[in-house]
């Protein structure tokens, strides 16, 4: 008898253990909201996310036989060492034979993301029972093993190009633009819709901070009140929307510093939400990455001297990279991390992996992290 009760109290002690362990852990790096990388309206264009140590970003290969594939490199960011991402030890994973490699991906990583020591990306794929496109959420380890579906975001493809996505305490948060946004409970894979405003476009999740989720939309409609290009903020805690600023076709912000875009005169444009101080950046557009005491921006203009700015906080612009002759740097900041910029760089028949430091307010040298053949060409 004393047996038998030993044995249903390790089941029960087993079975709350069990509960009480979440997937989720706030002493890894990552469980807050990584302000480092691309989100909102440019998170569609995240080719590379970072780690506690390293940098993983996306490679495109072409194959001999026609076609494209993905592989997944990594850089260290210490030493600034190339690795492919791969858990073959004992194939022939390289450029050459990407099939071998455990990362290797035939269609294409969307929205690479490093959260909780596991990689994620979304991907579209066909249901063959409905020929609809669904869009799934795709988890894997940093080897590029145990790859698999962990979330349906949608059944059938909605609009995309609207799509932006932010991973934060546990939770994942996701909208397509169109006045929802949904949640999801990592240790649960719950999926729940948090917000929903039927008469709101142009949601883009842009960051988040402790409880609140921020974003921006193209169209607000509260009761009788329309706004345009409204930055919002969402309290989890109170269930409540509040409007921060409007009028602000916002690319991103840190606190009460916005950087923005008038397309009237093609300008970027420095906003204090405090002072109501405007001040003018440069002319044409660019992606926008803000650290703890400098903002820097890509130019997105094919016929711009400079491709690199650097300004401090206040807006006075420090430092300029010019890009040289026959050579293309990818359209968008990447990644910032410890005062370097990891972005791709175009040659006419390969593609590099580069790293520019900013430190000391001043743009240092290009540092080739890795080269493979292949290019997307777009030189000036």
């Amino acid at each position: 008898m004393r047996k038998i009760i030993l044995i249903v109290l390790l089941l029960t002690q087993f079975g709350c253990s069990k509960q009480q362990i979440s997937p989720i852990d706030s002493n890894i790096w990552g469980y807050d909201f990584n302000e480092n990388q691309l989100s909102g309206s440019f998170s569609a264009m995240r080719n590379v996310t970072e780690s506690e140590e390293g940098v993983f970003f996306i490679i495109p290969i072409q194959l001999s036989e026609g076609g494209e594939t993905n592989i997944l490199g990594y850089i260290n960011k210490a030493s600034g060492d190339f690795s492919i991402v791969d858990s073959n030890v004992s194939t022939n994973c390289s450029f050459e034979l990407p099939q071998s490699c455990s990362s290797q991906f035939s269609n294409k990583y969307n929205y690479i993301n490093y959260y909780n020591n596991q990689l994620y990306f979304v991907e579209s794929v066909i249901n063959v029972n409905t020929n609809a496109t669904m869009i799934q959420l795709s988890q894997m380890d940093l080897d590029g093993s145990n790859r698999k579906i962990v979330a349906t975001l949608s059944e059938s493809a909605p609009n995309v190009s609207e799509f932006s996505i932010l991973f934060h305490k546990g939770m994942i948060y996701y909208s397509f633009g169109s006045g929802k946004v949904n949640q999801i409970d990592m240790s649960t894979w719950k999926n729940i819709e948090i917000i929903s405003s039927p008469n709101t476009r142009g949601i883009n999740l842009i960051s988040a901070k402790d409880n609140s989720i921020n974003f921006t939309v193209n169209v607000y409609v509260n009761g009788d009140t329309r706004l345009l290009n409204t930055l919002l903020s969402y309290d989890k805690e109170a269930n409540a929307i509040k409007e921060t600023d409007i009028n602000l076709p916002l690319y991103q912000f840190n606190d009460e510093t916005y950087v923005y875009y008038e397309a009237e005169d093609d300008s970027m444009y420095l906003f204090n939400s405090q002072t109501k101080d405007k001040l003018k950046l440069k002319q044409n557009t660019g992606s926008v990455l803000f650290d703890r005491d400098f903002i820097v921006i890509k130019d997105y203009a094919a016929n711009s001297p400079y491709d690199l700015y650097l300004f401090d906080l206040k807006g006075n612009l420090v430092d300029s990279f010019k890009q040289n002759k026959g050579l293309a740097f990818s359209g968008f900041i990447q990644l910032i991390s410890n005062q370097y910029l990891y972005a791709y760089l175009y040659h006419q028949d390969r593609t590099e992996f580069v790293r520019i430091s900013y430190q000391n307010a001043q743009f240092g040298e290009i540092e080739s992290l890795a080269t493979w053949p292949g290019s997307r060409y777009a030189g000036n």
